[in-house]
């Protein structure tokens, strides 16, 4: 390097530095950089681009300098993919300014065909760090007749980098408490009330255009990291995950990735089918297996193509679908990667359906000889022995809607946020088939994670993990019991067959079984 250049160098980068002590925004930082780096480093064309960790994106903010004819100096939505820049996607610690040409024979795909695409001959890219987070890029771009940039424009690259980190670390501790309200600060994808709002949203348009999803993540051996190898560590782990989930939303349009909290991650995607989803859980689960840390990560997923179990409200929507792919992942984790349970279900020295039986049948004589009396008997026998969360007996007359006409529902924490059974709640037998085939007398058993589609929504949606039901049809009317658990609730999967022959013992003598009026109860 020449003196002349040595000093031109060192003079552009204090002009630098002085310009950008006076930025107030971001979009005055940026400005000086690039009018800067493209003086300093002598290129044609110079471009500063922001990551999305959330959308796997690499989004341009501003271009300067010679442009190609499609390229804009502030565009609207030029972006790429961030599996396409190598180079960006690693670590603040391992970030290093990169440089290549045309003429490099190992010169990755993505970037020789954006060189062409430019009419560029040669590009320098800096990583953008702030506050200890990749932040974006620095690029700037030498036309065909000019010498590839060297060792000596790299360190300049990163010394201007360097500048501009600091001072948007400087505004943006300053300006965006909004964006950050957004955005998980260790991996910089979005947090719980990104996901939020955007399932919201997708829930609150009406119909859905397509199928929504949620793909949830569990790091496995988080603690065991903290514990061995210190807090960093852990630190470095997730945000090697978080790295995985936004290379992956990169590939998908639209795309969120967020971390949840803690050590559980999640994909937002729309218009997937269930062997795409399935596809990305088992990429995710490969490529972090790879990890020098951590033992993998457990995923699962949910779809829905309208409100989940006929919530009411978006909000409620919203929560559904997350406990349905929150279920889905507990069963991968709890059964492992080889297909085996780790946990066993609980037990009882008692014989607990004997015990059913036995209450229900002491209730059943001292019940009115009513249908709703009889049916309520038996929810109520079962309901207590199995520490339930809730019961109803319901009605359709002549294949009409069925209606809740008696329940009792005990919220506890574990579905405070979550509306339950309500008296008086219609629903239309069309939308839930196993409920239709029941009521004629026949009996089914749902949880969150098996079971027909539409009981496994209306459960995700109320709140609760699993629900077995029974019915009976009598002339015109056809009668429905449902017993609901939490997670506080006995394991209601092997009380199908029990409940189906109690339904039909309460409902064995016609003659004196007086028809209730067709009015709504209340909750009891």
């Amino acid at each position: 390097m020449t003196d002349r250049n040595s000093y031109r160098r060192l003079a552009a980068l204090a002009h630098a530095g002085r310009r950008l002590a006076g930025a107030s925004s971001r979009d005055d930082a940026i400005a000086v950089i690039a009018a800067v780096g493209l003086e300093a480093l002598s290129g044609d064309s110079a471009t500063i681009g922001r990551i999305e960790h959330e959308h796997g994106l690499l989004r341009i903010v501003r271009n300067l300098g010679d442009l190609a004819s499609w390229e804009i100096e502030v565009p609207r939505d030029e972006t790429y993919r961030m599996v396409d820049f190598p180079q960006l996607s690693t670590s603040p610690d391992r970030a290093v300014a990169w440089s290549g040409s045309m003429e490099d024979p190992g010169l990755p795909m993505p970037i020789s065909a954006l060189l062409r695409a430019l009419g560029k001959r040669s590009l320098i890219l800096v990583p953008l760090v702030v506050d200890g987070a990749m932040w974006g890029m620095i690029s700037v771009a030498r036309g065909h007749a000019r010498e590839p940039f060297n060792a000596e424009d790299l360190a300049l690259g990163e010394a201007l980098a360097g500048l501009l980190g600091a001072t948007l670390g400087r505004i943006e501790d300053r300006n965006e408490l909004q964006e950050l309200a957004y955005r998980d600060a260790l991996t910089g994808l979005g947090n719980r009330r990104a996901v939020d709002d955007r399932l919201e949203a997708v829930f609150d348009q009406g119909p859905l255009r397509s199928p929504v999803a949620v793909v949830l993540c569990d790091v496995n051996g988080l603690k065991a990291v903290n514990d061995e190898h210190g807090h960093a560590a852990g630190d470095r782990l997730l945000r090697d995950v978080g790295l995985l989930l936004s290379t992956e939303a990169g590939s998908l349009p639209g795309a969120l990735a967020a971390r949840l909290g803690g050590d559980e991650f999640c994909l937002v995607v729309e218009g997937l089918e269930p062997d795409e989803l399935d596809h990305i859980t088992a990429r995710l689960s490969g490529d972090a297996a790879t990890l020098h840390l951590g033992d993998g990560l457990a995923c699962g997923w949910a779809r829905a193509t309208q409100r989940p179990g006929g919530a009411p409200t978006a909000v409620a929507a919203a929560r559904a679908l997350l406990r349905l792919a929150d279920a889905a992942q507990y069963r991968v984790k709890r059964h492992g990667r080889d297909g085996t349970s780790s946990t066993t279900p609980r037990g009882r020295e008692r014989d607990l359906p004997a015990d059913v039986v036995e209450e229900a049948l002491s209730r059943l004589q001292d019940a009115e000889p009513t249908v709703l009396d009889r049916l309520s008997a038996v929810s109520t026998a079962v309901f207590d022995l199995v520490d339930a969360a809730a019961w109803a007996v319901s009605l359709s007359v002549d294949g009409g809607p069925i209606t809740i006409v008696r329940n009792l529902d005990r919220p506890r924490h574990a579905r405070a946020d979550s509306d339950g059974f309500e008296p008086g709640e219609q629903f239309s037998l069309d939308d839930y088939p196993a409920t239709r085939d029941a009521i004629l007398g026949g009996s089914f058993h749902a949880s969150l994670i098996a079971g027909d589609d539409a009981e496994r929504g209306f459960l995700a949606a109320a709140g609760y993990v699993e629900m077995v039901a029974a019915g009976r049809s009598i002339g015109m009317d056809g009668w429905l019991v449902e017993i609901c658990g939490d997670a506080l609730s006995e394991p209601l999967i092997g009380f199908e067959p029990l409940l189906r022959l109690l339904v039909e013992l309460a409902c064995a003598v016609p003659d004196q079984i007086l028809t209730p009026p067709r009015t709504v109860g209340s909750s009891v």
